[in-house]
């Protein structure tokens, strides 16, 4: 399995329009990440190694480029550092955990 945590997601914490056309994608690939572990594994191993946090923080992150929004620079920042380190530590379940995926 590729890792989460590449070149694309590191471009959100950018903040700029290509950051904004990253996270769809990267929501997609979390969600294909889970079906993947989940038929491989079962759900619940795919609850334990991707949390519904990361897709949180990722939505309120794309959320932050609706004209309507109210989340300041720093809020976008808190929100991209927490999936980033959540996107880091599932590389790490499934390199470690996972092997065979």
């Amino acid at each position: 399995m590729t890792p989460l945590y590449d070149h694309s997601f590191k471009t959100i914490g950018y903040m700029t329009e290509q950051s904004r056309h990253f996270i769809p994608p990267v929501l997609k690939r979390i969600e294909e990440m889970r079906k993947e572990i989940g038929e491989k594994y079962s759900p619940e191993a795919a609850r334990n190694a991707i949390e519904d946090d990361i897709t949180y923080c990722l939505n309120k992150c794309l959320a932050y480029f609706n004209p309507a929004h109210n989340m300041t620079a720093t809020d976008y920042h808190v929100y991209f550092q927490y999936a980033a380190n959540a996107a880091a530590g599932i590389d790490n379940v499934i390199a470690n955990e996972m092997p065979d995926l």
